[in-house]
């Protein structure tokens, strides 16, 4: 069924001259302040008393209308649905966890309102900057990147499984759960194709993929082999020192969403993460380079 759907994303600023960038079809992020779904959650703030009648300073929304809600899922508490893969997409790009967004629906163009719902994120606050800016730069780039998702990658493919992961990763209560989450993602992405030494082996495929030179590559290499130290205690029954482990899930974060952004971007990079037979040839060419 055809809606619309309004999703207001807390602590980001609109940094673009017109009040909305077309992502995709049905699909935009806007301003939000001074427009007029501004004004219909400021009423819901009044006459129904969300946010305890307080309403939040949402200054971004994505919208969703019904050239693309026939075929779009908007539920944000379903990881795998279109809405929260978009969102995923915002994170990517702006190197952060959207920590707090509320959801709008509507059958009429917001003249009325169907329902709201809204998803609080704890671990937001240790991956977010304050006001983080939707811009004439980064912005073309969300829409290039889910360009690219939506006509080459399937349910099952490696990259819809990491950026599935990724946002458990996102939603997690404690960092040590942003760390196993960021562990999976990196593994279904750099793993060898055996099981043998697979941390070493996940470390040296991730330096080789995003590094250019020897020294960057030694960086890389030994901020993941670190990262793998922390899991390792974590699922071994050990108890890693909390800010560590906050620290090493920060750091990771941002690691992977550099790495998402260039497998996302690169359209031979997504084909080869989508096909078993190129993707082990890359990793044995990192081998033997």
């Amino acid at each position: 069924m055809a809606y619309f759907a309004a999703l207001l994303v807390h602590n980001f600023a609109w940094e673009i001259a017109e009040p909305r960038f077309v992502l995709a079809p049905g699909i935009s992020l806007c301003r939000f302040s001074g427009s007029e779904l501004e004004r219909v959650y400021q009423d819901l703030c009044k006459k129904h008393l969300i946010d305890d009648s307080d309403p939040f300073n949402y200054q971004v929304c994505l919208l969703i209308t019904p050239d693309a809600t026939g075929n779009f899922y908007a539920d944000i508490f379903d990881s795998n649905s279109d809405i929260e893969k978009l969102s995923n997409f915002i994170s990517i790009f702006t190197n952060c966890i959207l920590s707090m967004r509320r959801i709008i629906w509507s059958h009429d163009n917001f003249r009325t309102v169907a329902g709201t719902e809204i998803l609080f994120v704890p671990m937001g606050d240790l991956i977010a900057g304050d006001w983080n800016p939707i811009t004439e730069k980064n912005a073309p780039l969300i829409a290039e990147a889910w360009s690219n998702f939506k006509k080459t990658v399937k349910t099952g493919h490696r990259i819809s499984d990491a950026l599935t992961y990724f946002c458990y990763a996102g939603r997690a209560q404690y960092a040590e759960q942003v760390c196993l989450n960021l562990a999976i993602v990196l593994e279904i992405l750099f793993a060898p194709h055996s099981n043998s030494e697979t941390s070493h082996q996940t470390a040296f495929n991730v330096s080789r993929f995003m590094a250019t030179n020897r020294p960057n590559r030694e960086d890389v290499f030994q901020m993941v082999k670190q990262f793998y130290g922390v899991r390792s205690s974590i699922v071994h029954g050990g108890k890693p020192d909390y800010e560590k482990a906050e620290e090493v899930a920060y750091r990771t974060y941002l690691l992977v969403c550099r790495i998402l952004r260039k497998i996302l971007l690169e359209k031979e990079t997504t084909q080869t993460f989508n096909d078993e037979a190129r993707r082990r040839e890359l990793f044995q060419g990192y081998l033997f380079d």
